[in-house]
């Protein structure tokens, strides 16, 4: 029942229902909704620092944590890539994959863009026949700077989440939308002296799935965030920032969230991080530490990250590897 559980909160309550006929004694388990991929780390860098990124800038996989956060990147460009083999250590067969980039058109217009795909191991329904579920999603945005430092952002997204034929479910689509808000402001000073920036996003709302068997909400939320940059002795650089997440939707696991992280760079080439998620496991969100280090030549980046957490959480262990080139 624990496997049925957790499978249950990557891809929705249509297969705790249907496992639920196995054990029935088993005490009904959350509505977590459906399409919980979405709430998932995206991406090494973020993945390092607790999950954060809705007030960090230069993340070139900006689509997925807050678009408008693309003014506070250095290069005009940038795309990357992400695998994570989710919940290795729990069972095998998850495989993660996420692709973003951006594009600043000029000082005030951008344009962002990402895939995500959740690819899950063969499942048995109550029928004892073999599915295999899938979800994934494609999204494109559009950022504008109104006043040097604030910007703001919208994304829309097409949503898809197949159960694989549970129970003679069929797959499901909708549209969901983010909003975001970034500002930055320099620390005073004749060199590069750092600054703070504060972020704001809502995503993830739109219609609810429709499956054969019934309708199931998207994991809606709003994050809030700042960031602080504090450069010192002329090649070192530290970076603090922490999330503070509220759930909304589905309204069983409506719950509060906080992420906080810190990134150490030398020379904008070697890049050592950390973090801490705390969640509610009450409401299908772990807390863990995380990990993780980069290093960044002429605009190619390679990152690395790694989660640590109890034994209870089936995907601890988890690691994240990105590879991307910005310009």
């Amino acid at each position: 029942m624990k496997r049925l559980f957790f499978t249950l909160f990557l891809t929705g309550s249509l297969m705790g229902k249907a496992g639920a006929q196995e054990a029935p004694a088993v005490v009904e388990p959350l509505q977590t909704g459906a399409a919980q991929f979405l709430t998932l780390p995206t991406d090494a860098r973020s993945a390092a620092m607790g999950g954060t990124g809705v007030a960090l800038s230069g993340s070139v996989q900006a689509v997925f944590h807050n678009a408008a956060t693309v003014f506070g990147a250095d290069r005009e460009a940038g795309i990357s890539y992400t695998y994570a083999p989710w919940m290795r250590d729990f069972t095998s067969g998850y495989q993660w994959h996420t692709a973003g980039g951006y594009y600043r058109l000029n000082s005030r217009h951008a344009v962002v863009g990402g895939f995500r795909y959740l690819g899950c191991p063969s499942l048995t329904d109550n029928r004892k026949q073999k599915v295999k579920p899938r979800d994934w999603s494609v999204e494109a945005g559009y950022a504008y700077q109104i006043l040097e430092g604030f910007s703001v952002s919208a994304t829309a997204r097409y949503v898809y989440s197949s159960l694989g034929e549970l129970n003679g479910s069929n797959g499901a689509s909708t549209a969901a939308f983010d909003l975001g808000l970034f500002y930055h402001h320099d620390f005073p000073g004749e060199i590069d002296t750092g600054g703070w920036s504060v972020g704001i996003q809502a995503a993830n709302f739109g219609p609810q799935l429709s499956y054969k068997s019934g309708k199931e909400s998207l994991p809606a939320l709003v994050k809030a965030g700042g960031a602080v940059e504090c450069p010192f002795r002329l090649i070192h650089r530290i970076s603090l920032t922490a999330d503070v997440s509220c759930r909304v939707q589905p309204s069983d696991v409506r719950a509060v969230s906080v992420s906080a992280g810190a990134e150490y760079s030398c020379l904008d080439v070697l890049f050592l991080r950390g973090g801490y998620h705390y969640g509610d496991d009450q409401k299908a969100d772990n807390s863990y530490a995380t990990l993780g280090a980069g290093l960044s030549v002429y605009g190619a980046q390679l990152d690395f990250s790694w989660l640590l957490a109890g034994k209870d959480c089936a995907f601890r262990n988890t690691w994240w590897l990105s590879a991307g080139y910005s310009f």
